[in-house]
């Protein structure tokens, strides 16, 4: 029992042997994908079969078959760690790698309720940051990688976060940015970030003060970069694609908006007297350069050129 013990753990790491040549190989990045998630999903299929086969033995055999499906732990952690760009995250995880997750994210809830207190987050942000652990719990069905991967990513950043030892200025922001960075595209957080939107635009304000805080807006979300490995919902595009998208829309609605009062303008005033109009803002000469240079390309505005 024990020789097949031993040879068990030699051929484990002969095996992490290959895998770390293939990392190190000259092959492309598709062929080593390929090669990884092929193993990976035969080593999750023998795990399962073997936790199957372990219920039907007794006696010593049980710990023999404990040491192998220990080797098929050891051999999808070693994965985790140096693969993890290449794994299949659509995988169901094994029960007893569910059961870690579990005991892992149960262990930093404490900390993480605790760190949005010192943040001082908005309540509301905070019962929606903290939806996603309670769902984690909840659920009965098995967990994917990248389920797990996303719950843990999320903790890590809010711990990470609640530790900084200089003082976050605006902790609702600066945990709303993280949030875009591990793609929490979550509905409820999705609303909220454009209720936050909302209440930058004043109704008071010129549709073309309302235009140039819109396409602002636009820019930033556009520019923002989410992890490529984690997802809250794998079916739904990034969050800040989400919000770029509908800002593009607002900002459509607001031109429409100004089409509108521009012919009512027009067809109010002469042609001499629609040049003497005058529009009363308070952007600055440099803010008003983006909404203009907007209206310019969508055809709003045409350029006269004055001859002499």
């Amino acid at each position: 029992m024990q020789t097949w013990i031993n040879e068990s753990r030699q051929e484990t790491d002969r095996i992490k042997e290959v895998f770390m040549t293939e990392l190190f190989s000259e092959k492309s990045k598709i062929t080593i994908e390929r090669y990884i998630q092929i193993h990976q999903k035969a080593l999750l299929k023998l795990g399962e079969l073997l936790e199957e086969s372990a219920k039907q033995v007794s006696g010593k055999i049980v710990g023999f078959y404990s040491q192998l499906i220990g080797c098929i732990e050891d051999l999808l952690h070693f994965m985790e760690d140096h693969f993890s760009e290449y794994l299949c995250l659509d995988c169901n995880m094994p029960t007893h790698l569910k059961q870690k997750a579990i005991n892992g994210i149960a262990i930093k809830l404490p900390a993480i309720e605790q760190g949005l207190k010192e943040l001082k987050v908005d309540e509301k942000l905070s019962d929606i940051i903290l939806q996603p652990f309670n769902e984690f719990f909840d659920q009965e069905s098995d967990f994917t990688y990248q389920q797990v991967y996303f719950i843990n990513g999320m903790a890590n950043t809010i711990l990470k976060l609640s530790a900084r030892k200089k003082k976050v200025i605006n902790s609702n922001k600066t945990l709303v940015e993280a949030l875009y960075l591990v793609n929490f595209n979550n509905l409820a957080f999705y609303q909220y970030c454009k209720d936050q939107v909302l209440q930058i635009i004043q109704e008071k304000e010129s549709i073309i003060e309302q235009l140039y805080k819109l396409a602002r807006q636009q820019k930033y979300f556009s520019r923002l970069k989410t992890n490529g490995a984690l997802v809250y919902n794998s079916q739904r595009i990034d969050i800040t694609t989400m919000l770029a998208d509908w800002l593009q829309d607002m900002i459509m609605l607001k031109e429409r908006e100004l089409q509108v009062s521009l012919h009512q303008m027009k067809s109010g005033l002469g042609e001499h007297g629609a040049d003497s109009q005058k529009v009363v803002t308070n952007c600055t000469v440099p803010e008003l350069g983006l909404p203009l240079a907007y209206l310019l390309k969508r055809g709003f505005f045409k350029i006269r050129i004055k001859r002499h």
